[in-house]
């Protein structure tokens, strides 16, 4: 008796001591005539609670190859999952590429022993069709499992009525062409695979079959119609995306952002009465910009107001004169922004410098403001409500291409029904935002924030955060290319369905007959009809345009022309205006100042707007699906495949 007892201790210890490996594998291949197949696996498992503690999972690929636009992605419907023969809890997780099915109860600890997984499933989309005869090649078991399996079988059973023609098994790893496997033909038509040595982790059997041309029915034009949809639903989602986007931007920039017809531009050798250089700016381009802050800062010197020092190379500070801003006649924006530099005549200077940059920030906040008042809806307007819907469409495109990408047409739905609640309540969102923000892209900046606010609530209710941020990162090439012509439209017409008023349009040609005035060379000068004299007083006061108005250069080499003509002989000496010194840099002429000097100050300026520490000017086609054929074949190829391990 103790000797059985030992013989008993010792056989239990070595049955507990075994490592964790699926003893069994056997598939059961049910062809349809309609090529739809039904597959019964039977999985008996080694488990010792250390990777199968509740279960086991079985990855599944719905993808097969890729096309121009999309992948081949075939179904995956789960029919029955018993465990011991009896129904077991599971769940089934869609991926990006593969779905995965978890088997067990996550509450529930499986004691340490030998369980038998049975796993009904359909799928379609597997068969082959060529010319002299119909194939699939089939993964059995897959080649990711993280166990080993002792021996794998599968029984392929084609439609009735039809015969199988030859068979081919392979074993291995993926890409290998073992042939460890014995093949038996049997009566019926159907043939059995059985490998004849076990399968290592991550090693596999896959078996190709071939019949006859005609055993199965291809699919009519309805079905690839729907097959069609199913490989490119992101593509075709975001086409028809941006086909209602473009019809839509069209037929409203058609009725609202045409501008009024532009009369013969003239020169005009003064500016219009009461706009200054960043009204100029602010004017042409229906818009704000860094530039025309720098305009108006030099305007400050140019009247008279300040003077401008370059204290060290590239470093400028302003200095009060005595001239009041009344007295230097500047303008509502102009006043602003001396009010904000020099306060209430609390301080005489002012250093263009990070640790300013507060000051220099409401400067700037107070001139944008005091532009938009003055001149905004008078001159020109936005019609940034016209935005509204646009900006809907391409938040609803977008998420819709994401969530058919990972989750399929339901998770499409779920994002064109969030999307369409959405639409609803937009106009009171823009309202709320644009009220608080008063900025010039609220209205792009909603509405990026409202297709990323589909994608996240999609992937927080759908569980599917890895598989979005997977999209996100490998989207086909198409599907990036939609997406940036989506963002790239709405941008566009958010400049185009800008539109001058009637009376903009007159203000705009006039600065626009300016503009040509400080630019045009000296050949074409001789055109005008009695142009001004080029003095330093004159050079010096539409410099600010000049810069505001792009041409500085240009209007540098209209004072070089003008004092050689004066002085009979090219300039010589150095240059600078009378509200400027620099002890750091001399300029031959005025043009190399001018030249030279806005872009050195405007960096400046625009450097003093980041706080200390932040980076500086931060102020301003288809390869198919493998081995369809039955010539060649691997180990992994085909359908089926996937994978699994424990949980």
């Amino acid at each position: 008796m103790r000797w059985i007892a030992l013989l008993f201790l010792l056989s239990t210890t070595q049955a507990h001591a075994q490592p964790e490996r699926i003893t069994s594998f056997d598939s059961q291949v049910s062809i349809d005539r309609t090529g739809d197949i039904t597959v019964t696996e039977t999985i008996t498992v080694n488990a010792r609670g250390k990777q199968i503690r509740r279960g086991i999972y079985r990855d599944f690929p719905t993808e097969r190859g890729r096309y121009w636009y999309g992948p081949h992605r075939v179904r995956f419907d789960i029919v029955d999952v018993r465990r011991d023969g009896q129904r077991e809890s599971w769940r089934l997780v869609p991926g990006s590429y593969a779905a995965r099915l978890y088997i067990g109860d996550a509450n529930r600890i499986l004691r340490p022993g030998q369980y038998t997984y049975t796993i009904t499933y359909k799928t379609d989309r597997q068969v082959g069709f060529f010319s002299d005869h119909d194939a699939l090649v089939w993964n059995v078991t897959g080649n990711f499992w993280s166990f080993p399996i002792d021996i794998a079988t599968a029984t392929v059973t084609p439609p009735p009525g039809a015969l199988i023609d030859s068979v081919r098994a392979v074993t291995g790893a993926f890409g290998t062409t073992g042939n460890n496997a014995v093949i038996k033909r049997d009566a019926g038509g159907g043939a059995t695979v059985r490998t004849t040595q076990a399968l290592g982790a991550r090693e596999g059997l896959t078996v190709s079959i071939a019949m006859a041309a005609g055993s199965i029915t291809p699919p009519d034009r309805n079905l690839q119609l729907s097959y069609l949809w199913r490989d490119g639903a992101p593509v075709w989602a975001g086409l028809i995306g941006l086909i209602v986007l473009i019809a839509y931007y069209g037929f409203v920039w058609n009725a609202y952002g045409k501008d009024p017809e532009s009369d013969t531009i003239i020169p005009r050798y003064t500016p219009p009465d009461d706009v200054g250089p960043a009204a100029c700016r602010y004017i042409l381009n229906m818009g704000w910009d860094a530039k025309g802050f720098t305009a108006a800062i030099v305007n400050l010197a140019a009247k008279g107001f300040v003077t401008i020092t370059e204290f060290d190379r590239d470093k400028f500070k302003m200095t009060r004169t005595a001239l009041s801003s009344k007295q230097s006649n500047l303008s509502p924006g102009e006043t602003a922004v001396a009010l904000r530099l020099f306060g209430k005549n609390e301080w005489t200077s002012f250093v263009f410098r990070s640790e300013h940059h507060a000051i220099t920030e409401r400067a700037r906040t107070s001139l944008r403001r005091i532009l938009k008042e003055d001149f905004e809806n008078i001159y020109f307007v936005k019609n940034r409500t016209l935005l509204i819907p646009g900006s809907m469409i391409s938040a609803l495109t977008l998420g819709a291409m994401a969530a058919v990408n990972v989750a399929g047409i339901e998770m499409g739905v779920f994002a064109l029904t969030f999307a369409l609640i959405s639409f609803a309540l937009y106009p009171i969102v823009l309202g709320i935002w644009t009220g608080w923000t008063r900025g010039e892209g609220s209205v792009i900046t909603l509405s990026a924030g409202t297709a990323i606010g589909i994608i996240i609530l999609a992937a927080t209710i759908g569980d599917l955060g890895p598989e979005i941020v997977t999209w996100l990162f490998s989207a086909a090439a198409i599907q990036a290319l939609l997406v940036s012509i989506v963002i790239g439209t709405n941008l566009l017409f958010y400049h185009l369905l800008k539109s001058p008023s009637h009376l903009g349009r007159g203000v705009m040609d006039h600065i626009e007959g300016f503009r040509h005035y400080l630019s045009v060379a000296e050949k074409g000068r001789m055109n005008f009809h009695n142009p001004p004299d080029v003095t330093p007083e004159v050079f010096e006061r539409y410099l600010p345009f000049a810069i505001a108005l792009d041409v500085e250069s240009e209007w540098g080499d209209q004072f070089d022309l003008a004092l050689n003509r004066v002085g009979g002989q090219n300039w010589s000496g150095d240059y600078e205006p009378t509200w400027f010194h620099s002890s750091y840099n001399g300029w031959s002429s005025p043009r190399s100042f001018a030249t030279d000097f806005a872009p050195a100050f405007g960096q400046s300026v625009v450097s003093s707007l980041s706080p200390p520490g932040a980076p500086r000017g931060s102020g301003t086609g288809g390869r198919g699906f493998g081995g369809g054929g039955f010539s060649g074949g691997f180990s992994g190829g085909g359908g089926g495949g996937g994978g699994g391990g424990g949980w």
